[in-house]
């Protein structure tokens, strides 16, 4: 099922905005697959777009709510739209979620939408050159893994609101999304 969420995605994906920003396809499957609302506004809002543009809209055939459900979420939303005789509705999930606890990370333009779960607990995303990958969790830890020079830095991290966050390294620096850099914080003993 994450291959025809991501299908749809592909599909119609472009179409969905925040803040006049097309939503990443991470974003985007965060928003509408997190849970059975979220699964049913999007359901009605490409039922209104059929009304409104066919065209665009009609790449998705799903007609009904209970079809929609069973071709898109049911493996990580509970919904008695899931249920049927052999498969009883509290299975467990089979494709990691993203917690919103990393909301800050995703909202942030630098990343650019590439985090990707590991876990429930934990994502990643590589550097734009490749050289080395984050790692976040939500108990507010986080490593370095840099490639290049197979090293490895931890450190915390915690968000700054919606749309920012602080990461600071075991030696001393410390990254703030809102700068977009990294600093040196000289300690006091």
């Amino acid at each position: 099922m994450q291959n025809k969420r991501e299908e749809l995605h592909n599909k119609i994906g472009q179409f969905f905005k925040k803040n006049n920003v097309v939503l990443t396809k991470t974003q985007w499957l965060l928003t509408y697959f997190k849970d059975e609302i979220s699964v049913t506004n999007l359901f009605n809002h490409i039922q209104t777009g059929k009304q409104k543009n066919p065209t665009r809209w009609n790449v998705v055939t799903e007609s009904d709510l209970k079809t929609f459900f069973k071709t898109y979420p049911c493996d990580i939303v509970s919904s008695n739209f899931c249920q049927n005789e052999n498969q009883p509705n509290n299975q467990p999930n089979s494709v990691p979620t993203i917690s919103p606890k990393f909301q800050c990370l995703l909202n942030h333009s630098v990343f650019g939408g590439s985090i990707e779960p590991v876990t429930d607990n934990e994502v990643f995303f590589h550097t734009d050159d490749n050289r080395g990958e984050f790692h976040f969790f939500t108990d507010g830890k986080f490593y370095y893994k840099d490639n290049s020079y197979n090293q490895k830095i931890d450190g915390n991290w915690s968000c700054k609101g919606n749309n920012q966050f602080v990461c600071r390294t075991n030696d001393g620096y410390t990254f703030d999304s809102k700068q977009i850099k990294w600093n040196f914080c000289v300690r006091s003993l």
